[in-house]
């Protein structure tokens, strides 16, 4: 009996000897398995990051390209930062390649793409300094004819009356010429724009009889008067000049009635579209020239002050406010 419980003691330990053997092995074989795995795991997270590093390196060689052809032109300067905001989108695009769908091909091949990107950006941009370098000369040999033909204007004023025939013709040549740069130009010079010295608005009810009545309670008006007086400017022409009333109520607000003569221009100094309340016009003679216009409309008033500004030829040419009790 003894001999048996020795015998089977030892098949037992031979037999777990045996397991932990087994056990080893498939334990050294899985951490072999493990070590591979992450092995190719850094090779693959290693990959990432250089795709990554050239992608970094391509978008910071884009941005410095075009940045260095930055200057004082707005228009450039917009045609710029436009172009930033697609080389940032097409970054974004090849980060989602690499990190998220790691298709490592395709975002080299998008990596190469900014080259190009790039490549057509600058030459849009040269193009751009080019039309604008043209422009700049072309309006500056307009200015010089400008000059010189005022000049000769001038000196034609101390002539006798022999020359008034030629005087006459050389001013309609300075008004021919100046239509030309309008229409090569597509520009009004600001110095030509008629500045407001000095305005008032009073607020008017307009009787039964047709007659009107200064008013100073918001509900008893329905007619708004705005009296200006002109800088003089030698720069302008002589002839009819329109100016622009902009009303704004106590909330900020544009008013705006079609049916009583509102409409919108362009402020050429934003090149952003601008309503207006009212217009009329005033015969301009280079002197200071005073003038009224009169808003007639059934908009509803309110307390406060209203700000108004006058535009002339697309350009702010005064401002101010007044009150409604």
């Amino acid at each position: 009996m003894s001999s048996n419980k020795k015998s089977s003691s030892s098949l037992w330990f031979l037999l777990a000897i045996l397991g932990l053997i087994g056990l080893s092995g498939f334990l050294f074989m899985k951490n072999g398995n493990l070590k591979n795995e992450l092995v190719m795991q850094n090779k693959q997270f290693t990959e990432l990051q250089t795709v990554n590093t050239e992608l970094d390196a391509e978008y910071q060689s884009a941005l410095e390209s075009i940045e260095s052809y930055r200057n004082e032109s707005k228009e450039l300067n917009e045609m710029i930062d436009g172009q930033k905001s697609e080389l940032a989108a097409q970054k974004k695009k090849i980060n989602g390649l690499i990190w998220t769908k790691k298709e490592l091909n395709k975002a080299r091949e998008e990596i190469a793409s900014i080259q190009g990107m790039t490549a057509g950006y600058v030459t849009q941009i040269t193009d751009l300094k080019s039309q604008i370098a043209s422009l700049e000369s072309s309006n500056s040999q307009l200015r010089e004819e400008k000059t010189v033909l005022i000049t000769n204007l001038d000196e034609q004023k101390i002539k006798t009356a022999e020359v008034e025939e030629a005087k006459t013709v050389l001013v309609k040549n300075v008004e021919q010429k100046e239509t030309e740069i309008s229409k090569l130009n597509n520009i009004v010079d600001i110095g030509s724009a008629i500045k407001i010295n000095w305005m008032q608005v009073t607020g008017h009810q307009l009787k039964d009889d047709g007659t009107l009545k200064k008013k100073k309670k918001a509900k008893d008006v329905n007619v708004l008067r705005i009296c200006y007086k002109t800088e003089t400017n030698v720069v302008a022409d002589e002839g009819e000049e329109t100016f622009h009333v902009r009303y704004i109520n106590p909330a900020g607000e544009t008013i705006v009635i079609e049916d009583s003569g509102s409409g919108m221009i362009t402020n050429k100094l934003t090149d952003q579209k601008v309503k207006y309340t009212t217009s009329g016009s005033v015969e301009y003679k280079n002197t200071d020239t005073e003038s009224c216009m009169d808003w007639h409309s059934n908009y509803p008033f309110t307390k406060g002050v209203y700000a108004v500004e006058m535009y002339n030829k697309g350009y702010l040419t005064g401002k101010g406010d007044f009150k409604l009790k």
